[in-house]
């Protein structure tokens, strides 16, 4: 190898790699306004996208939420219709509890002449 070759490959750019940035600041500076206005349409693209998502996924979340609810609801008004059959079926066999369910009434002394102050 020659002096004049390994002094030229050692050079990091040559001729054409300047030319390259000179050509590239020179585009951008000539484009700046079209260059920012494409930067400007990938970001309202890309928020656009990251909204979307994020009401998919609220929306989502928010069926699942009724769905709950509604399944807890029909859990409950089953317990209610079940509670509500024994009840009765008591109720018919005469039984106290099919009345007042698992909560008595509570006995109140001197009322309705479950007290000595009924005896007048």
């Amino acid at each position: 190898m020659s002096a004049s070759s390994a002094s030229e490959s050692d050079k990091p750019m040559g001729c054409w790699g300047i030319a390259a940035i000179v050509l590239v600041i020179s585009l951008i500076v000539r484009f700046w306004a079209w260059i920012l206005g494409a930067i400007g349409v990938v970001l309202v693209a890309w928020l656009l996208v990251v909204l979307i998502e994020h009401g998919v996924t609220a929306l989502a979340h928010r069926r699942e939420k009724r769905a709950r609810a509604a399944e807890l609801q029909r859990a409950e008004r089953a317990e209610l219709l079940t509670r509500a059959h024994v009840q009765h079926e008591a109720c018919l066999r005469g039984d106290p509890r099919g009345i007042h369910g698992i909560y008595p009434p509570v006995e109140l002394p001197g009322v309705c002449g479950a007290g000595p102050a009924s005896g007048s």
